[in-house]
């Protein structure tokens, strides 16, 4: 995602109807796409699992949200760090942190 918002900058920047509705749409394809590949990823886990038993099906649904809430609060703050880091050019304290 990164660059995203100097590509709208640059999109909105122009003034033209044109250029702001491919703007907003390229936004809203860009904020909504996780969510659309996380719900086909589930479907596709609950679909080749075929099991009839609800209370399996839904255990493996709220596993899986539970496992991309985590994960994602984790990946935030880590490539967060990382992007702080490298805009500081502070590469020795970032190879220092990661690679030990």
């Amino acid at each position: 995602m990164a660059g995203v918002g100097f590509k709208l900058n640059k999109l909105f920047y122009k003034n033209q109807i044109s250029t702001d509705v491919l703007a907003v749409i390229y936004s809203i394809l860009t904020s909504s796409g996780p969510w659309i590949i996380t719900t086909i990823s589930l479907w596709v886990v609950i679909y080749s699992l075929k099991s009839a038993d609800i209370y399996f099906n839904m255990a493996v649904i709220y596993a899986f949200i539970l496992s991309i809430i985590f994960s994602g609060i984790f990946s935030m703050f880590l490539s967060r760090r990382t992007s702080d880091l490298i805009y500081l050019k502070n590469m020795k304290k970032y190879f220092l942190k990661h690679f030990q």
